[in-house]
């Protein structure tokens, strides 16, 4: 089997030969031959066994052509240390500077001389075609620094202490993985040996450096896929890694990223636009490295929540124009960007931008005239765009339950859903996290580390905790109580409790959306007025469940009935109405329900909370010990029950002793001396 790194190279050789044919100016020209160079140098020192010979010999014979008929290309900077900068490329993305690029001095550049910070020039000349002058370097240079501040911190308001600094993205940031497979390596099982132990009926055992309850999807092993060699009838073994949704974004010219609520899609967005603004900033490290990506590789990241588009769109019409007028507005408003519209239609132009349209799902079904446009509206602007601008790459981020299939015919762009974290992306965001807390100095080191043991033994050795650490922000959630309480309830109503109020409303207000009562109309309700509902549907979702994994599913127009009864209770105008709105945001905002069957039916995304959620219900119910002594005998409301125990002794402490009293007179006769319960 060939060597990944033989695969890559022959990879950019390629492109790099492509390049080559199209009409590049001298300089970039240059730069992408300099490149092409220092690849086939690398390729002929691979060892014999990892490149084909006819390839060896090809390579060897393009290599010492090149060599003859190339002049030495080097740019020289004068500054600290008296440092020279080298000049390399790559095929897509033409000149890049490397070395130090923070360097304040004065850089000698094809012919042209620019004073001040040597940054801006790599990703000047992609944009412009030519070497930036003194003004659009610096308006560029403005632009990417300020997305780099906004969109480089982790704002966590309303949500802990920790928001007066926020955290710094970049050092808390897991890469994310997507649904998709790719191959890592095929071969006879004995030639797999670095990455597992097989036995004669197959896979043995995972080497750890390979298993996802270690390490993170770049070398997590997530399937093994037996087969048998035609030629020779030989057992051969596939070995399959996750696909990042970094190498989705660098494969896709067009793109639509999907998952679930709290799965990662806004914090995904924001990291690539900072990554994009630091790399278009010369900015080249661990931290601004993008798996997938070629480390030269540069875009002007533009980053537009669709929402905000939507608004444009209700007021101004959709046009083509209005997409382009948001964009600029986007860099001129949030990052005070000069002469964006020059910085912006020149990087369309060369395709050179990289659009991040985040959150369609926050944009409504139906519109409001004046307000704000629909979602299929706006998704349609959005296409209509990006079929004018052909050569630019876009994202557009959706929750997975609200990209319907009108949605999808909508844009027909390859979709890809970013998966659930595995222990070995839990580990490592606890490691980063607490290692974040203490540079910022919120913990000294021995408290850090204990919360980390803390938290990870808590998710690896209970598996009820580690299905919600899968997702990304209740696992944030999750550190975040153990931040400010010290401790990690070990009572999980109490954790359950505070995710539970973030899902109703509170986390997106602090996204700057709407909140549940602002959905629903009626500024005073208050999520608190809609609990003894959520767990009577839970209650009655765990009695009627028959899906395997123990999720009940409620008719959409039960939903309805009651949602508009306890509407009219509190006394909301157009009860039947705002219970629509309110069944929505459930679906697509909350991420509490979720539809199954076309919508005819809703399941609770969470197990867990359905389970937690019941629990109350049947403890807090007048009939509570009639109702537990019903259900003893079924293992299904075991889970339950407990947490309804738990919930009532932690938040309604005045009736908790005499109705537990009351349960266990009930469970514990003292006249059965022991005998099981009938």
């Amino acid at each position: 089997m060939m060597s990944r790194s033989f695969d890559t190279l022959q990879e950019t050789v390629q492109q790099l030969e492509q390049a080559l044919h199209l009409p590049l100016p001298d300089m970039i020209r240059q730069s992408t031959i300099a490149t092409l160079i220092s690849h086939l140098e690398a390729v002929s020192q691979l060892p014999p066994s990892a490149v084909p010979s006819a390839v060896r010999e090809q390579f060897g014979a393009r290599l010492a052509v090149l060599r003859r008929t190339t002049p030495p290309f080097v740019a020289t900077t004068s500054a600290v240390g008296e440092r020279n900068v080298a000049i390399g490329g790559d095929a897509t993305d033409n000149t890049v500077v490397t070395g130090d690029a923070n360097q304040i001095g004065r850089v000698e550049h094809g012919g042209g001389t620019i004073n001040g910070p040597a940054v801006g020039l790599n990703l000047g000349q992609i944009i412009y075609n030519a070497v930036p002058n003194d003004e659009q370097r610096e308006q560029l240079v403005r632009y990417l620094s300020r997305v780099s501040a906004k969109l480089g911190r982790l704002r966590l308001r309303g949500l802990s202490t920790l928001d007066d600094k926020g955290l710094q993205l970049p050092n808390v940031y897991v890469m994310l993985a997507t649904t998709l497979r790719e191959v890592l390596a095929t071969g006879h099982p004995r030639s797999l040996t670095r990455y597992a132990t097989f036995t004669d009926q197959g896979l043995e055992k995972l080497r750890e450096e390979y298993s996802p309850m270690l390490a993170l999807p770049t070398q997590a092993i997530v399937e093994v896929l037996a087969g048998t060699d035609g030629n020779t009838d030989q057992p051969t073994a596939t070995l399959f890694r996750a696909k990042l949704a970094t190498e989705a974004v660098n494969q896709y010219a067009q793109l639509v990223v999907l998952g679930d609520p709290g799965g990662g899609k806004s914090t995904f967005m924001r990291h690539l636009a900072w990554a994009l603004a630091e790399r278009g900033l010369d900015q080249i490290g661990p931290t601004t490295a993008l798996w997938g990506w070629h480390d030269l590789r540069r875009r002007l990241p533009v980053f537009v929540p669709l929402r905000k588009l939507a608004g444009r769109i209700a007021r101004e019409g959709a046009h083509v124009a209005t997409v382009s007028a948001a964009l600029r507005d986007e860099m001129e408003r949030e990052y005070d960007a000069r002469r964006a519209d020059e910085v912006l239609d020149r990087a369309l132009a060369r395709g050179a931008a990289l659009l991040l349209f985040d959150g369609l799902d926050e944009v409504p079904l139906k519109g409001i005239p004046g307000v704000t446009a629909d979602r299929i509206t706006t998704l349609r602007s959005v296409r209509e765009f990006c079929e004018l601008h052909s050569s630019t790459r876009v994202i557009v981020t959706c929750r997975t339950r609200a990209f319907s299939d009108e949605l999808r015919a909508c844009l027909d762009w390859q979709v890809v859903t970013l998966a659930r974290f595995t222990l070995g992306q839990i580990r490592h965001f606890t490691q980063e996290w607490y290692a974040e807390l203490v540079e910022r100095g919120s913990l000294d080191r021995d408290q850090a580390g204990m919360q980390q043991t803390t938290l990870v033994d808590a998710v690896t050795e209970r598996p009820r905790l580690q299905e919600l650490a899968g997702t990304p922000l209740l696992l944030t959630m999750m550190a975040l109580v153990l931040y400010e309480k010290g401790v990690l309830p070990r009572d999980r109503p109490t954790l359950y409790e505070n995710i539970l109020e973030q899902l109703l409303g509170v986390w997106d207000q602090q996204k700057g959306d709407e909140s549940l009562a602002s959905v629903i109309g009626d500024d005073k309700v208050q999520s608190a007025q809609l609990r003894d509902l959520l767990d009577k549907l839970s209650y009655d979702a765990h009695g009627a469940a028959t899906s395997a994994d123990g999720r009940g599913r409620l008719p959409r127009r039960t939903l309805m009935l009651e949602l508009s009864e306890t509407l009219e209770r509190i006394r909301v105008s157009g009860a039947w109405e705002a219970a629509q709105r309110c069944l929505a945001y459930f679906d697509e905002r909350s991420g509490l329900l979720v539809p199954e069957d076309d919508g005819e039916y809703y399941a609770f995304a969470h197990l867990t909370i359905q389970e937690y959620c019941a629990g109350r219900h049947l403890l807090l119910g007048s009939k509570a010990v009639e109702r537990v002594m019903e259900q003893r005998a079924d293992d299904r409301w075991r889970e339950p029950i407990m947490l309804g125990i738990g919930a009532i002794h932690t938040q309604y402490a005045s009736m908790a002793a005499d109705r537990i009293e009351a349960i266990l007179g009930r469970l514990v006769n003292a006249n059965e001396r022991g005998r099981p319960k009938p």
